[in-house]
């Protein structure tokens, strides 16, 4: 908790939720949800009738007729939903979902993704409120990755918005630590075509020229030193070379510091990604 850069944050539990962990279950914790006994069936899980109408009756009219324009057809991802785009703050919507209780978590990454990519500009709630689960339990962290291997499958049937969206979106995650680089493993560097393309260029340039340095080397450290993904390393070591370094001498940054910065970050990160060992950065 003294430790520089990290974060503790109060789940704000009450009496009556400790009062209540017989009726409700442990909210708090992840998996400990209480599905109910069999003497007593009515006696509310998370996922039964009585406990999905007593959710909607929480949320307006308006919110349910958005989450039904958004094709949230199940209890869960409508709960979800709801909790996503009426919460406060990130904060507040990473404490409601967890007090849902929802077992399997792809609902949640999944409805947090496709918010995301409906909006008509990024939007970094949704970015950091995925990076708060991924700090949390690393098992969020492994749905969100599969999550968006589902969307990157299915890119080309995405509008130009919502490409940019997921770039940002992914960007961030990788940046933060929430991904590691290698979740970009399934594009085929080989045969990428020009959707893909702008994808990865997108978030090459994002995170080559990040703010910070060192944040920026330890996203190609933190993949350096695994020899399963030499093929994936060159793949980005090529994409760099090809098609972020020969752009930038061509004049197609904003201005020549950046394109200046850009190189050497590209240099820099080369060196990282051609070697066996893993180099540690202070943070």
């Amino acid at each position: 908790m003294i430790t520089s850069g990290k974060y503790v944050s109060t789940l704000n539990i009450g009496i009556q939720d400790i009062i209540n962990i017989p009726e409700r279950g442990k909210w708090w914790l992840v998996g400990s949800a209480w599905l109910g006994s069999k003497e007593n069936p009515s006696a509310a899980g998370p996922s039964n009738g009585n406990a999905s109408s007593h959710g909607e009756g929480q949320y307006s009219a308006q919110l349910l007729e958005l989450a039904r324009q958004q094709r949230m057809n199940t209890d869960d991802r409508r709960n979800v939903f709801c909790v996503v785009m009426s919460a406060e703050d990130y904060l507040d919507a990473f404490e409601k979902l967890l007090r849902l209780a929802i077992k399997d978590l792809r609902v949640v990454v999944s409805v947090i993704i496709h918010c995301s990519l409906a909006e008509k500009e990024y939007n970094p709630y949704y970015s950091v409120l995925s990076q708060k689960f991924c700090d949390y339990d690393r098992r969020y962290q492994l749905a969100i990755q599969y999550a968006l291997w589902d969307r990157l499958k299915e890119i080309h049937s995405l509008q130009q918005q919502q490409v940019r969206n997921l770039a940002r979106f992914l960007t961030h995650l990788i940046a933060e630590g929430g991904l590691a680089l290698s979740c970009l493993k399934v594009i085929e560097f080989a045969e990428i075509d020009k959707v893909n393309l702008r994808l990865m260029r997108q978030i090459m340039l994002g995170l080559l020229l990040l703010q910070e340095e060192n944040k920026c080397l330890q996203v190609f450290s933190r993949i350096s030193a695994s020899h399963r993904l030499k093929s994936f390393k060159d793949g980005i070591r090529l994409f760099m070379h090809h098609f972020l370094a020969r752009g930038s001498s061509a004049g197609k940054l904003p201005d020549d510091e950046q394109a200046k910065l850009l190189q050497d970050r590209i240099k820099q990160a080369d060196e990282l990604l051609s070697t066996d060992t893993r180099i540690e950065y202070d943070v």
